[in-house]
């Protein structure tokens, strides 16, 4: 991907998860506030539990810049899911993607009209181990940016790669791999 000039700009990067998002909001390209927003809905499935994760989505960045932004101004990239057939890297229950493919769109929604890209996992970090990638967004992040990310113990990485989403449109992103 070309990297886009977002000087001026204010984007939100998000990656969807059922029981919680990594979020990362960027003001003319630098990292304003990163952080895991947990999902008020603990048990459910389905599109009620998509749209409350949604809405938590929506109050998280309410809450950091209050009065909420023209949504028209208002760039929102969000990771979706998708299946890699015979990919080593496939885990878990399949149909758990389904709920994760709905929170992206419910998250899509929320912010409507604003613009909305996607990016499958494999388009912005290619297939680099989340480990080696979690480190990767680390050290792409100045010391400022750093501090502006909230730490959520063992949902760290799920921030992170909300940054390093954005991190990935700013071509600010290291995806080689290294033999």
């Amino acid at each position: 991907m070309m990297p886009i000039d977002y000087a001026g700009q204010l984007f939100l990067t998000v990656d969807p998860g059922l029981r919680g998002c990594g979020c990362a909001i960027f003001k003319d390209g630098v990292l304003f506030r990163a952080a895991y927003v947990f999902n008020s809905d603990k048990e459910g499935r389905g599109p009620t539990s998509h749209s409350h994760m949604a809405t938590e989505v929506h109050r998280w960045v309410g809450r950091q810049l209050p009065p909420l932004p023209d949504m028209e101004r208002l760039h929102v990239f969000v990771e979706f899911p998708r299946v890699y057939p015979h990919s080593d890297q496939q885990k878990g229950d399949l149909n758990d993607l389904l709920d994760v493919a709905g929170v992206a769109s419910a998250v899509a929604a929320a912010f409507f009209p604003a613009q909305i890209k996607h990016f499958y996992p494999q388009e912005w970090k290619g297939t680099i181990k989340k480990a080696v990638m979690t480190e990767r967004i680390k050290k792409s992040l100045n010391s400022g940016e750093q501090m502006k990310v909230e730490k959520a113990g063992s949902k760290d990485h799920n921030t992170y790669d909300a940054a390093g989403i954005g991190l990935h449109v700013l071509g600010r992103l290291n995806r080689k791999v290294y033999s």
